[in-house]
């Protein structure tokens, strides 16, 4: 890489050095200003030198596995993203359940599951280390939107 920088600033140097040397030697009038200009085009010329030696193809190469590459790690950071906020809803809800059941008298360890619809974890069943209770079900199916038939409850002495 570094190769390749020398040699492009060194035949733009060369490059600026010669018109110099040029405009100093030939006389004012005509000829100079027809002389800065076809100077003007070969600085421009030796700038853009290195633009015309780029393979396309070979850029296009590149991009598309840079491409994959990116689409790659955004699957993954999206995957891990679900995964974190699945967890954190499960025990944010089972605290939260776990604290309402404790304010109606029924103190208990609630697991909550979720499932991803749309690509958001949505609660979908619930497990309660306690026996039914009916108010309790028919609140967690009216407040958090988990039906009775995917409560697990424990079964009573």
């Amino acid at each position: 890489m570094t190769g390749w920088l020398r040699e492009w600033l060194t035949g733009l140097i060369a490059a600026a050095m010669v018109l110099s040397l040029l405009y100093a030697l030939v006389p004012k009038g005509t000829m100079h200003a027809i002389l800065r200009f076809s100077g003007g085009l070969v600085l421009l010329l030796a700038v853009l030198r290195p633009l015309m030696q780029v393979n396309v193809e070979e850029l296009r190469v590149h991009y598309r596995a840079y491409e994959r590459e990116v689409d790659r790690q955004i699957a993954l950071y999206q995957e891990e993203n679900q995964t974190q906020m699945a967890e954190i809803i499960e025990e944010e809800l089972s605290a939260y359940i776990s604290k309402k059941a404790a304010e109606r008298g029924c103190a208990c360890e609630v697991q909550v599951e979720t499932e991803l619809q749309d690509g958001i974890p949505m609660p979908c069943g619930v497990a309660l280390n306690i026996p039914y209770d009916a108010s309790l079900a028919q609140w967690i199916g009216a407040e958090i939107g988990i039906a009775e038939e995917n409560q697990s409850w424990e079964v009573g002495p």
